[in-house]
């Protein structure tokens, strides 16, 4: 009998990864909306603290450029992640306690949220996963977003795989993306350049 529960707990346990790095569908937004934003995905201290090599010039790569958005008019929207679900808090214990809802680590890196226009809560690799986001560009009459932070393949690409569904203008500069696998983070770019193309069209 034991193999087949051991064997029952690990397909529960894919499913349950699979759903939290699914990427929503989302509806169309409209072509009239042209406004940009900043989407800053998860710059958290707990999560930071796992990239003492590029972490710091990185961070100060994404405050330059907020900024720049502020300076502009133009919205800086942060996310932050943090782990509500059992499955959820198990990764975020065998973390360091990251992301979850009593870690010190889970607080936005102070400079990010002292440039953030609005902070959002996520649950999943998929800053769209709740309706919140979707809610928020609408009002703000965002069309165009330029994406960064953390991972680069886990919640940076779910999260810019979800705005290329929904037709956003998509823009992610490598140098203001933290990632574990670098590699692999450069050939998931490829290919978000080649669904930005054919959303584009001729």
């Amino acid at each position: 009998m034991w193999p087949y529960v051991i064997g029952a707990g690990v397909a529960a346990a894919g499913v349950g990864l699979w759903r939290l790095g699914a990427v929503s569908k989302g509806r169309a937004i409209p072509n009239a909306r042209s406004g940009r934003a900043l989407l800053i995905v998860d710059m958290q201290s707990g999560f930071l603290e796992k990239f003492p090599d590029k972490g710091e010039a990185t961070l100060q790569r994404i405050l330059d450029r907020a900024d720049a958005y502020k300076a502009r008019g133009e919205p800086v929207v942060a996310l932050q992640h943090i782990w509500r679900t059992a499955m959820g808090v198990g990764l975020g214990i065998a973390s360091g306690g990251a992301g979850l809802p009593a870690s010190p680590g889970t607080a936005l890196q102070p400079g990010i949220a002292k440039r953030a226009d609005h902070i959002l809560e996520k649950n999943k690799q998929d800053g769209f996963h709740k309706p919140d986001l979707d809610d928020l560009l609408a009002e703000l009459g965002v069309g165009e977003l330029e994406i960064c932070g953390l991972d680069g393949v886990y919640c940076v690409r779910a999260t810019t795989l979800a705005a290329l569904n929904r037709g956003f203008a998509v823009r992610v500069d490598p140098d203001l993306v933290l990632s574990a696998n670098p590699e692999k983070f450069r050939k998931m770019q490829a290919r978000w350049q080649l669904l930005a193309n054919e959303a584009a069209g001729p």
